[in-house]
């Protein structure tokens, strides 16, 4: 089964679109469902290539056991090949995604959305950028993706969380019913070797 591919997008891919790719892996993680998915996130701009992602925002992130591991990349036309869907921190990126694929003339699959069109909580239509903001900023930020986010996985995936947990209960009753088997067998050759002896 192909894998499905999430790529998230803000300017420098160092404080938004990071902490989106790790809430989303983390969501993930507890739905059972990480195999099946490749995710990634990148920056429009390129002036953090190979950068860890701001510290404010990983140690915001690890004070909600979320580690941001990730570093800086350039998104290129490449990923429009690559992923199923890219979605955009604002409407500034969004609109240099869209200009990126029509210069390049992709003709990648990728569907480009935008984070703030799956909020269910926040009012914001973007995500704001916390990097020349106070610590509060960051941790605004994440409460805003983990709203947005968990909204993208049940507009397209809930369904898949329900099969992995009919997947798993299937599993589990044949499990049980195998380690039946072996036991009525033990039992059945016990008795069996109980006649024997007399």
């Amino acid at each position: 089964m192909k894998k499905i591919s999430v790529l998230f997008v803000c300017l420098g891919n160092i404080c938004r679109s990071p902490a989106a790719e790790s809430i989303f892996i983390s969501l993930l993680v507890k739905k059972g469902l990480k195999d099946g998915f490749i995710v990634d996130s990148a920056g429009t701009g390129s002036w953090h290539i190979g950068k860890e992602a701001d510290s404010r925002m990983r140690i915001a992130a690890e004070r909600r056991d979320i580690n941001i591991l990730s570093k800086a990349r350039q998104i290129t036309s490449k990923d429009f090949d690559d992923f199923n869907y890219i979605l955009a921190m604002d409407d500034s990126n969004f609109r240099n995604i869209q200009d990126l694929k029509n210069r390049t003339a992709s003709t990648g699959f990728a569907s480009i959305k935008k984070i703030q069109d799956f909020r269910s909580v926040f009012n914001e239509q973007e995500v704001p950028d916390p990097y020349f903001g106070g610590d509060e900023g960051f941790d605004y930020v994440l409460d805003i993706l983990e709203d947005s986010v968990n909204g993208f996985f049940g507009k397209y995936f809930l369904n898949l969380f329900d099969l992995s947990l009919f997947r798993n209960l299937v599993i589990i009753k044949v499990n049980n019913f195998v380690h039946y088997l072996i036991n009525c067998m033990s039992v059945c050759n016990n008795f069996y070797c109980v006649i024997r002896f007399y």
